[in-house]
């Protein structure tokens, strides 16, 4: 709970309607005034009541503080002090000083050029405050950009003149491409010079998420699940010029043909791990510093953090040496600082056989798969005691199915992609009352909320979202990892399988105690 604000010689003081509350801040104000010497002015002060506060109640805390009450208390330090319901009026303030200025301009005779330069260096910066922590309404913004429009074209904004191109036309920088690919230009505004100063950033997190492939260039755009290098390493093909990634794609399907033969090795395995939406969506620009892939401040300033941090330790061998220096003064077994080293220079072969670098990844992942489902979070504790930790039968008349997915860098997608399977699956053959478990909470939230994240994964919840709609009695619900260890096992055996399997009667030899210990 917020009980004050201070702004320079100003202050903000919250608290209850009440008489006992109004008493207990006068004696606080009085001790203040007697340990500083500085006296509160009470004809500049003033009192704001909720709407909810009686009359009697507000004529009673005005008498006790000496202090009359103002209904409105306006704009403070340029922002309105107190947001309504009628945002149109609370911000009437922007458009009335946008609309000052430009009428003063009215009597000058200003060139097109002139009047490009006040409306750029003035008229625009009037809101630019107010939008740094507010949102502006939608009609507002369009009505300040209807009287610069008018304004730009004809000297008298009143009068119906032609305008001769629209406002969103003559103000984007980048007409034919996205933010990402705009140019400075030859003489850009400190406006612009500002914004395109973020660019740099963007272009190190944001990704596009594929889902029809039509707005994507495979040469040029980053769209690889790779984090350390998205784009296409593949040399560029004169007749694959322009190519678009709706190309690379046949029936809602990879061409696989097609892509192992014209792109190198890693390029292919990359592209066909992909997974694509079984329903008609459009591409998305993903950022890859936030999980839910929307660039926000915060993860914005902390990625920035660490592209400087790691530039400085790449860039300096003193602080590198200084890291080491101080890691060997560590009072711990040598054995220990050994490990470290190696692990730090990536030289800790593994059971002998690790040659590359990509075996040391893939390890890790099936470590750290293994590290998340043990240490999956739950909402509340009570809920975490609500789970059986072993495999629970359904009840009559209802089907249970158990859905698990193998190692795979985004671990939440390819749980996803095993739960979209069975849905599709129940869909084809009009199957109801099933009950469909996964040891993946990610999932189950995600379904549950309706939470479609603009990345790759979101794409496969809004397919599951699609199939739920047109089902009965299907539901999809989380389960322990110890009450989901047959479909465990079958996903980490898939792995040495080089072909479909399917198993009736007789299950795989892998599960057999799994399913002895559920039964």
């Amino acid at each position: 709970m917020v009980s004050h604000l201070f702004f320079a010689d100003n202050s903000y003081l919250f608290f209850k309607a009440t008489e006992s509350e109004s008493r207990n801040l006068t004696q606080i104000l009085l001790r203040y005034q007697n340990l500083s010497g500085q006296e509160i002015n009470l004809n500049k002060s003033a009192l704001t009541f909720s709407r909810n506060t009686d009359d009697v109640v507000k004529r009673g805390i005005c008498s006790i503080l000496q202090v009359e009450e103002q209904a409105d208390p306006g704009i403070y330090l340029g922002m309105p002090a107190v947001v309504g319901k009628n945002k149109r009026q609370l911000f009437e303030f922007v458009r009335r000083k946008v609309w000052n200025r430009i009428q003063n301009w009215n009597g000058r005779r200003l060139s097109r050029a002139g009047k490009e330069i006040c409306l750029k260096t003035v008229a625009q910066s009037i809101p630019t405050y107010v939008m740094q922590l507010l949102l502006l309404p939608k009609d507002l913004c369009r009505d300040i950009e209807s009287m610069m429009n008018g304004f730009f074209w004809d000297s008298n904004p009143q009068r119906r003149s032609i305008r001769w191109m629209s406002w969103g036309k003559m103000s984007r920088y980048f007409r034919n491409s996205s933010f990402l690919n705009a140019e400075l230009g030859s003489n850009p505004s400190y406006m612009w010079r500002s914004i395109l100063a973020a660019q740099d950033l963007l272009k190190m997190g944001c990704y596009w998420s594929i889902a029809s492939g039509t707005k994507v260039q495979v040469w040029g755009d980053s769209w690889l699940p790779n984090s350390s290098n998205r784009l296409i390493i593949t040399p560029h093909v004169a007749d694959f010029d322009g190519i678009k990634v709706d190309e690379l794609i046949t029936k809602g399907l990879w061409h696989e043909d097609f892509i192992r033969d014209k792109f190198m090795g890693r390029d292919a395995d990359l592209i066909l791990s992909i997974p694509l939406p079984m329903s008609s969506r459009e591409d998305q620009i993903s950022w890859s510093f936030d999980a839910r892939g929307e660039y926000t401040a915060r993860s914005g300033y902390g990625a920035l953090r660490c592209f400087r941090q790691s530039a400085a330790l790449v860039a300096s061998d003193v602080d590198s040496n200084f890291v080491w220096a101080q890691l060997w003064k560590v009072t711990t077994p040598p054995k220990i600082l050994n490990f470290a080293w190696r692990v730090a220079r990536n030289c800790l072969p593994r059971n002998g056989r690790i040659r590359h670098s990509q075996q040391v990844v893939n390890s890790c992942f099936t470590m750290l798969e293994s590290w998340f489902h043990a240490n999956e979070t739950l909402a509340t504790a009570v809920t975490v005691l609500s789970y059986s930790s072993k495999w629970q039968k359904p009840d009559y008349g209802w089907i249970k199915i158990n859905v698990d997915g193998a190692v795979f860098p985004d671990k939440g997608a390819i749980e996803a992609l095993g739960v979209r399977e069975v849905l599709s699956w129940i869909h084809e053959r009009s199957r109801s009352r099933i009950v469909v478990e996964t040891d993946c909470l990610r999932v189950v939230q995600a379904i549950q909320h309706k939470s479609c994240p603009n990345t790759s994964f979101g794409f496969i919840i809004a397919d599951c979202l699609d199939m739920l709609q047109h089902l009965v009695d299907v539901q999809v619900v989380y389960a322990r990892r110890s009450a989901n260890s047959a479909a465990h096992c079958l996903a980490k055996g898939a792995g040495s399988f080089t072909s479909l399997h399917i198993w009736g009667y007789t299950p795989p030899q892998c599960i057999i105690s799994c399913l002895h210990y559920d039964v």
